[in-house]
């Protein structure tokens, strides 16, 4: 076995008690690579390697995709050509992952981002708060709540 070679040599990977063999794991990458291609409009993996030239070459391409033992360097290369992480996609098709590999990613670039950012995506996916209901005192300014426990007085 070489170095970079993605093996276990027969063995079952277990994850979360949930066994998967390496032909199965390297099918569920390489499926999970055709559709992240797929969403980014390359119909094939020679589209792949007309817009990317740092991308593997075609053949390697499309025996990562078939779920064919390969190199893990290129296992990687592709995932960076597609704008994602080896560890993003190996953690999405392992059977207890919930996420999606572009999940992920979004997650990723969260904690990364800067505290206003972070503020602002938060205030983006929040629910919507009910609307405010506008004061009706005189001088236009929005009631007082009133307290549990106290009754409001009538004027």
């Amino acid at each position: 076995m070489q170095e970079n070679d993605l093996t276990a040599a027969g063995a079952e990977v277990f994850y979360n008690q949930s066994p998967m063999d390496d032909a199965e794991l390297w099918r569920a990458i390489g499926a999970a690579l055709a559709v992240c291609r797929e969403e980014r409009g390359w119909g094939s993996v020679q589209e792949v390697k007309r817009a990317r030239h740092e991308a593997p070459n075609e053949r390697t391409l499309a025996a990562i995709e078939l779920g064919r033992t390969g190199h893990v360097a290129s296992l990687s290369e592709y995932c960076a050509v597609l704008d994602g992480r080896l560890t993003d996609v190996l953690r999405s098709v392992l059977p207890s992952a919930d996420a999606t590999a572009e999940g992920l990613q979004m997650a990723r670039a969260f904690d990364l981002a800067q505290p206003r950012m972070k503020q602002a995506v938060r205030l983006l996916l929040a629910p919507e708060a009910p609307p405010r209901r506008s004061g009706g005192g005189a001088s236009g300014h929005a009631r007082t709540p009133v307290r549990s426990g106290q009754r409001r007085q009538k004027a």
